[in-house]
């Protein structure tokens, strides 16, 4: 399957970065997926739209594959961002055993 990365450097150094993989949703096997696996932008540069720009590009390319749905892991704490998406939060809360931190389901649907 597919997978791949975004990045973003300003004078050289990586500030920001997403990864994505062709997974469909656990709960949804059926539907053509991909799981944005993971994201991260330096926290002096958050705040800018450089993680809006990395998702709305991630999620154009998803779509250019042929994705109905794309999915994440999120911290709860990253909720608000991801919905503002149009992600949508689902299933129970959950400690992540790598991280420590709270998690969330999320999906979104692709036209």
């Amino acid at each position: 399957g597919y997978m791949w990365s975004f990045s973003m450097l300003y004078a050289g150094a990586l500030v920001a970065v997403s990864s994505w993989y062709e997974r469909p949703y656990p709960d949804l096997p059926a539907e053509p997926g991909f799981q944005l696996r993971g994201m991260a932008t330096l926290p002096d540069r958050q705040g800018r739209g450089l993680g809006s720009r990395l998702l709305t590009e991630g999620l154009a390319r998803c779509a250019e594959l042929g994705a109905k749905v794309v999915w994440a892991r999120a911290r709860t704490t990253a909720l608000a961002f991801y919905e503002r998406a149009g992600f949508e939060a689902v299933g129970a809360r959950y400690v992540d055993l790598t991280t420590g931190l709270e998690h969330r389901d999320i999906v979104r649907r692709i036209p």
